[in-house]
Formats: structure tokens, C-alpha cells, sequence
């Protein structure tokens, strides 16, 4: 359980060909991590690693990690004890994501603490 404000850094890391040629995404390092949104619903969110880069920051030890990281970010609000946060990863029906890894980070982005990692253990 984390304090109240603490705000977490999630790094993820789709495993899949990208274009060399693509946009670098806005998140693609932790400075810039895409703000979550915290509801009492799910929210999706549809991203791609196209264009990303390896942010520098050391490979989390799970997954196939090999560059092209996306960085998003979240501050833990007044959460009971019946209350969680689920992040979740997936492919979308028709692209070429078929195993994504993601690394949850508390600190800042100068001073990142790997809490956990996760791998879709997909093909």
C-alpha cells in the first residue's frame, strides 16, 4: 500500500515491430509521461510504440524488452482498503501486439524504484 499523493511512474514496453520512421510518441520518457485518469470505471486507453525510444532508464527484468518504452503516471488518491487500482495491457483486434511487459516505478525520474513487473507472458 502506498501513502496517499505518492506518485507512481508505469513504463511500458509492447514487444512488436515498429517503424523507424514514425513520430516519437509525446511520452516517450518519463519527463514526459502521460497523465492516468483515476475513475471508478475502467478507462482505456489506445497507445502504440511507433517512433519511441529507449528512455535510458535500465530494463525492468521482465519481458522482452528492447527499447520503445511509453511512460505514464499516476498520484495514489485516499484509497480504503476495498478499493485497488488495476492497470491492465492488451492488443487491439487487428494489430501486431502480441506480448507487452510493463514496470511500476515510485519516485521521481531522477530517482526511480522498480516496485514491480509484470510480463503478459504472450507469445
Amino acid at each position: 500500500m502506498y501513502k496517499t499523493n505518492t506518485t507512481l511512474f508505469i513504463f511500458i514496453a509492447m514487444v512488436f515491430a515498429w517503424q523507424l520512421s514514425a513520430q516519437t510518441p509525446s511520452n516517450d520518457v518519463c519527463s514526459t509521461a502521460q497523465t492516468l485518469p483515476l475513475n471508478t470505471t475502467c478507462s482505456n486507453i489506445v497507445a502504440n510504440n511507433q517512433g519511441a525510444t529507449d528512455s535510458g532508464v535500465a530494463s525492468p527484468g521482465c519481458g522482452s524488452y528492447n527499447g520503445g518504452d511509453l511512460w505514464y503516471t499516476f498520484t495514489v488518491p485516499s484509497i480504503t482498503t476495498t478499493q485497488s487500482i488495476i492497470i491492465e495491457t492488451s492488443g487491439i483486434d487487428g494489430s501486431n501486439v502480441n506480448d507487452t511487459g510493463m514496470a511500476l516505478y515510485t519516485g521521481d525520474c531522477n530517482n526511480l524504484t522498480l516496485v514491480e513487473c509484470d510480463d503478459s507472458d504472450a507469445p
